[in-house]
């Protein structure tokens, strides 16, 4: 936007992504779709051409998901995306979580020091979402492309090595002896 420009914007970051001041919640992939939809329509209805999406960890399952639903973006980046959601989640909290959540929200700490509270409807939400079946369904008109380090202990490089098999137009980018950067 250019100086006092008045209109409004939308985001400027997906809620608890980055510096963005919205809640976090752990299993909100429909809002997160959403918001990113609304921030391509806004930017494309000011005559702005966006030529790809990144999204990172739990970004890059959003950004799949996104390019399953939605068609306007060509190109998507996947870097470190999970497929199935329901891995991972010992590594987060431990491997009684489903047990303790039942007492009440899950607190999680991040690299930063960030606290986030991780509630049941949060959890069965992400449960619930099926990356593999949406992954499917991505026409060949749009390209993905997926990054994932090879020694990442968070999310497994077996996942973008099965988006490769799974999406039609795909490009699989392993980073050798590279970690990724958890933030949790």
């Amino acid at each position: 936007m250019k100086a006092g420009d008045t209109r409004e914007r939308p985001y400027t970051g997906l809620p608890a992504q980055s510096e963005s001041e919205g809640k976090f919640e752990f299993g909100n992939y429909s809002k997160e779709i959403s918001n990113l939809h609304d921030v391509v329509l806004y930017w494309m209805q000011e005559g702005r051409l966006i030529k790809a999406i990144l999204g990172h960890s739990k970004g890059g399952s959003t950004v799949l998901l996104y390019a399953s639903k939605f068609k306007e973006v060509n190109m998507i980046i996947n870097a470190s995306g999970r497929l199935d959601l329901r891995t991972g989640l010992d590594k987060l909290f431990n491997k009684y979580f489903l047990d303790k959540i039942e007492a009440g929200p899950l607190i999680l700490k991040n690299s930063l020091g960030n606290v986030f509270h991780v509630t049941r409807e949060d959890l069965m939400q992400r449960l619930s979402i099926d990356v593999v079946a949406a992954v499917r369904t991505i026409p060949k008109e749009i390209r993905v492309l997926s990054v994932h380090g090879s020694e990442d202990e968070l999310v497994d490089v077996e996942n973008a090595i099965q988006c490769d098999s799974l999406i039609a137009n795909h490009t699989l980018q392993i980073i050798p002896q590279h970690k990724a950067t958890p933030l949790f």
